[in-house]
């Protein structure tokens, strides 16, 4: 079960995830870059956590317990994700938006918020 807490270091006190999202694409790992240095960069394993119809209260509520609104695009947290072997794992973790999800009248969708996998919680 996916869930959620704001700050780092906080998996006993997380939080179930309402309505629980799709996690396509599983744990993605980014590709390694170079510098022109020869120094090597593969940043952080992240997850994409999508919601496909959302109703406004649902969209409001899962924005506040991820930290983020429109003003804010990212925030740290303490998340129980779904590893690719199928098993839920808890990490220290930047959350964000990209303010992409469409806005209907009374309902919003296709909301993603991606969870840069930085660390296993202390």
């Amino acid at each position: 079960m996916y869930k959620v807490v704001d700050g780092w270091n906080n998996a006993g006190t997380l939080v179930e995830v309402t309505p629980q999202p799709a996690s396509p694409g599983g744990v993605r790992y980014p590709d390694v870059r170079y510098s022109g240095a020869g120094r090597k960069f593969q940043g952080f394993p992240f997850i994409d956590l999508v919601w496909t119809s959302l109703e406004r209260d649902q969209y409001n509520t899962l924005m506040t317990q991820y930290g983020l609104s429109q003003t804010v695009a990212s925030n740290d947290v303490t998340a129980a994700v779904r590893d690719n072997n199928d098993a839920f794992s808890n990490y220290n973790a930047t959350a964000s938006h990209a303010l992409d999800a469409d806005r209907g009248m009374a309902f919003w969708r296709n909301l993603t918020i991606r969870l840069e996998l930085i660390g296993v919680p202390t």
